[in-house]
């Protein structure tokens, strides 16, 4: 699952989660990342046991795809993929407004958090 599935450019913070996934060889890892229109992966997250990997800040316009893999303790992968659509802010970022989605996204603490 991809939130929200509609913003805007440098501004909106979107969150790739997983929801119910099971498999019998338990834990399950998962590792989230953005395929852009242009066929490139942005890995947004290293693998790891939370279900989910937010304040990721997209910084080109266009359809983008979320990924979400999960691996069992055998090893064994497998992914899921859904959509979202990054658009032009209607009215011009000020400084302030950069350094405020910035400032959110290093306070989450996750490393892997992205200005793609």
């Amino acid at each position: 699952k991809i939130y929200p599935t509609v913003g805007n450019v440098s501004s909106t913070l979107f969150r790739i989660s997983t929801l119910g996934w099971v498999d019998d060889d338990l834990p399950l890892q998962n590792r989230f990342s953005w395929k852009f229109a242009d066929g490139t992966y942005q890995i947004v997250s290293a693998w790891t046991y939370s279900s989910s990997a937010g304040n990721i800040l997209i910084g080109k316009v266009g359809s983008i795809t979320a990924r979400a893999e999960a691996r069992d303790t055998l090893g064994s992968i497998t992914a899921a993929y859904t959509e979202a659509t990054v658009q032009e802010n209607s009215v011009a970022l000020s400084e302030a407004d950069i350094a405020s989605s910035l400032a959110s996204i290093a306070s989450a603490g996750d490393t892997y958090a992205t200005l793609s």
